[in-house]
């Protein structure tokens, strides 16, 4: 709450002779969608602290841009993955695994959907929204849903590494899974958005980029 509410706040603040507004918001604000796949209507009802955060900073931006009649565009991203990936998501925990001959670990069934942006298209996301003047609300994604197990099989054909262990275990019983894919249309209508990157070709930059800075 700190960071994203008082901090963007404290930042806001901070920028004077304030132009516009890019706010990059998150798939956490849905949930567990009811729509398959999720429009920007789609109910949001947040699971976590940081979806509700990420919420609350929307609406606070919807008065922001109405009261100082300021542009402000929100990009409710997916998965974004690329070269510099660091944290503890699926894609870079499975290629340093890859990378160091470890077990992968999936959790439930691996067929759960999910929906991959690679990084460089996020980024035109953002640099075609900073034309659009008034206040919008955009799903970006790549518009496709891909299982674990798919991607699996594409970090094997990437790496050439077809012996890779798999550990499935089960969820616990407190877990729910859903899947998760974007309906791209209002980007692709009013922003003129389309990304570029196939999966494959994202997974092979990011692959490179961790084979890069791993001591094998």
């Amino acid at each position: 709450m700190d960071v994203e509410l008082k901090g963007t706040v404290a930042l806001l603040n901070a920028v004077p002779e304030l132009e516009r507004v890019c706010y990059a918001s998150s798939m956490a604000v849905y949930g567990r969608p009811y729509d398959h796949p999720v429009t920007e209507s789609t109910r949001t009802e947040p699971e976590n602290i940081y979806g509700i955060c990420k919420l609350t900073m929307e609406k606070f931006f919807r008065l922001f841009s109405k009261h100082e009649n300021i542009p402000v565009g929100i990009v409710r991203f997916s998965s974004v993955y690329g070269p510099g990936n660091t944290s503890t998501r699926a894609i870079p925990t499975f290629i340093k695994a890859v990378l160091k001959n470890e077990t992968i670990v999936v959790h439930g069934d691996g067929k759960q959907l999910r929906d991959y942006l690679y990084v460089d298209d996020a980024a035109d996301a953002v640099l075609a929204l900073l034309s659009r003047d008034g206040f919008g609300i955009y799903n970006i994604g790549a518009g496709t849903g891909c299982s674990t197990n798919d991607l699996l099989d594409l970090l094997k054909e990437i790496s050439g590494k077809h012996d890779i262990h798999v550990k499935y275990e089960p969820l616990a019983d407190s877990a729910t899974t859903f899947d998760f894919v974007y309906d791209m249309t209002k980007a692709r209508t009013e922003l003129g958005y389309e990304p570029k990157i196939s999966l494959k070709d994202g997974l092979q930059k990011e692959y490179d980029w961790h084979r890069s800075i791993i001591l094998i």
